[in-house]
This record gives C-alpha cells, structure tokens and sequence, in this order.
C-alpha cells in the first residue's frame, strides 16, 4: 500500500514569522498534534506537541509572542506520497518520529503522514478479514433452527453439529 492512500486531506501550515501563541491556539483548536512550517510554499520545519512541550516550557509566557521558526524542528524527515507504507513506518520507528511530511517529487507538501493514520488502517485491515473469516465460516455451517425454538418471535439458536 502506499503513502498516498492514507492521505485524505492537506495538512494544517504556517509560516516561519507565526507566533507561538498563533500555532498553539491552532494545534488546540483544531485537535491536531503537528503544524507544517512552509516559507514560501517549501517545507522548513514542523512543529508538534512535543516540541510544544519540551522546547517552549522553559521560556514561559514570553515564548507565546516569539516566531514559531525559533522552536521548529528543522528540516524534518519526509516520505513520498508513492512510498510504501511499510517503509515509511521504518523510517518513522528508526528516527523515532510519528509524523512524516508527504512530498511530491517537486517538493511541494501534500500531506502528513502520522502512526496514528497507519494504524487506524491495519486495525480497519485485520477487522475487515477477521469480519470475512468469520463470514466464510458461518457459511459452511448454516444455523438450523427449528419452529418450536421461536419465542416471541426471535429465534433462540441450538447449535446442531
């Protein structure tokens, strides 16, 4: 599977000269854990939770009317939209990253890539097999219910071997 069947929408982005207090307020708003950080329309940094949490707490108050670039991760690992998904999750395990900016082969940002997309889709995956199996295995053994084992009107099933 590929990167860009997991990307169903364009990422949230600032610029470099945003406040931290603008990105903040943005990431709370809208329920999101990562910000892009584009100048002139190329990917510069990105900015998530932690680096909310780790990089900005030591400064307090002040921070929040300082540009969002002072405290950016810069240059930030990236994957293709037509990557697999597999690599693309190695990559993040090895860097210990959980978000990745989707490129195209230009350098243009179409999406963000996060671990929580990628397993929302493998438990989706493994529920729609373990749905068929189930399926599958109900078909090969029809249920037998007979009149008498109705009750108002639903049936109390008997397995029959």
């Amino acid at each position: 599977m590929r990167v860009k069947s997991l990307i169903d929408h364009p990422p949230v982005t600032v610029g470099p000269d945003a406040t931290v207090l603008a990105v903040t307020t943005m990431m709370r708003e809208d329920d999101i854990g990562a910000v892009l950080v584009l100048d002139r329309n190329r990917l510069v940094g990105i900015v998530t939770d932690r680096d909310i949490a780790t990089k900005l707490t030591p400064f307090g108050a002040p921070a929040l009317a300082q540009p969002i670039a002072r405290f950016m991760t810069l240059d930030p690992l990236t994957c293709s939209p037509d990557q697999d998904v597999r690599d693309a999750t190695v990559l993040m395990a090895d860097f210990q990253v959980r978000r990745l900016p989707v490129l195209d082969a230009s350098g243009r940002v179409v999406g963000l890539l996060t671990l929580d997309m990628i397993a929302e889709d493998f438990c989706e995956h493994l529920a729609g097999e373990t749905l068929g199996e189930i399926v599958e295995q109900r078909s090969r053994k029809p249920l037998r219910v007979k009149p008498e084992d109705l009750r108002a009107g639903f049936p109390v099933p008997k397995f029959r071997q």
